[in-house]
């Protein structure tokens, strides 16, 4: 089965059409609405123990203001820059699940954008794989990884009597290839390449990792706290930016919609774009120097202070977009359904507090999700960006 690539822009669509539409588990669920994601750090390396320097002081801050947000122009980028380790603290990079079950009440029946899921046209194209060939994310670490959905494929085992086989990858694209050729049969993807593997792949989403009852990522674009050429994005304009993944929503789609949005630049016309191949090479990157600033996953830069990765104080973040849903567990389309079945128990019904899954990752549970409607505001981005679903397109 194929899937047809998708047209450009639509008429009359524009990035501020997106922000002032956009609902649900987009903005109302907004970073900042916390009383306190396409990649997960990794436990192997120590913390910078790099100085903060003599940059931004406490001080130079602005206030922090939760009632502005993401499609406020020029009063939203103004206040920037914030601490990271404030805003770290204050969890500013997800929101409560209620963000994500609410659209939930009235789901939608068809994609705003992109091809409808598959669907096998005959029983006899399903697959039963033993082993189910499964992956989580793109990491410097694979073997972090794989430790931590051991409890994972441990049940999935259990309640399908397949073994389990976990294969690393190096980046989402090469995450959508396998899926498409057949070497992979279930994963996690990130959110901004959900439509890509349901278009290209045919993936199915099942759920969303949650981390307690806390779901979704909003991007933080970070620089060193004692950078101080670079304190918002309008301080990007001339400058090189580097990115994550091109597939990744927090780490290079999502960024370019809200901040042309609210600081009128245009990627690669007025800031140049390169891509580290991952979130955490980024912000390892940037402590140490060899990046200058760039977009990450709110929930990976806290993942990586957890792990003691890297300081919060050695950065400053210069802008927040709004929580988005993080990329979904997904299957194959032509997995077959007792499978699938057992794949969705052990997923929906088994809880990870306590397992080397909370340990790594600090994920312990998940939560069901739908493609349409949850991750309707990914396809309201991509839609903005005319992004076309092909795989030479995911490799930037």
């Amino acid at each position: 089965m194929t899937s047809d690539n998708v047209e450009g822009e639509s008429d009359g669509f524009t990035r501020r059409t997106y922000l002032l539409g956009i609902g649900g588990a987009g903005l109302a669920g907004t970073a900042g609405c916390l009383g306190d994601g396409d990649g997960n750090g990794d436990a192997s390396n120590d913390a910078g123990n790099d100085d903060s320097g003599s940059g931004t002081n406490d001080a130079d801050f602005p206030e922090y203001d939760s009632e502005l947000e993401p499609g406020d122009g020029d009063e939203y980028v103004e206040m920037f820059p914030q601490p990271a380790e404030e805003m770290y603290e204050l969890g500013n990079y997800q929101a409560d699940k209620q963000g994500l079950l609410e659209p939930l009440e009235d789901p939608r029946d068809e994609p705003r954008y992109g091809d409808e899921l598959w669907e096998v046209d005959d029983e006899s194209e399903y697959i039963s794989p033993d082993p189910i060939e499964m992956t989580f994310v793109p990491d410097e670490d694979p073997a972090a990884l794989e430790r931590a959905m051991e409890p994972l494929m441990d049940q999935i085992e259990e309640y399908t009597g397949h073994s389990v086989n976990y294969v690393p990858v190096d980046s989402y694209a090469a995450t959508v290839e396998a899926m498409r050729a057949g070497r992979l049969h279930f994963g996690r993807v990130s959110g901004g390449t959900m439509p890509y593997a349901a278009n290209i792949a045919g993936a199915h989403p099942i759920a969303h990792i949650m981390e307690d009852d806390e779901y979704g990522n909003a991007f933080w674009m970070v620089t060193r706290r004692d950078n101080d050429e670079i304190n918002t994005v309008a301080d990007l304009e001339g400058i090189e930016v580097t990115h994550a993944d091109p597939g990744s929503g927090s780490g290079n789609l999502e960024p370019r919609v809200f901040i042309e949005d609210d600081a009128g630049l245009v990627a690669e016309e007025d800031y140049d774009v390169d891509f580290s191949g991952g979130h955490d090479t980024s912000l390892r990157g940037i402590e140490q120097g060899d990046y200058e600033v760039g977009p990450c996953g709110g929930p990976t830069f806290a993942n990586m202070v957890e792990q003691g990765q890297i300081d919060p104080e050695n950065f400053k973040v210069i802008y927040m977009g709004p929580v988005m849903p993080r990329g979904p567990m997904s299957y194959v389309y032509n997995l077959e359904p007792d499978l699938v079945e057992g794949i969705t128990k052990a997923l929906l019904e088994h809880d990870y507090s306590g397992t080397a899954m909370e340990e790594e990752l600090q994920y312990n549970n998940f939560i069901e999700v739908d493609y349409y409607t949850t991750y309707d505001p990914i396809l309201q981005v991509h839609e903005a960006l005319g992004e076309e679903y092909d795989i030479d397109e995911m490799d930037g």
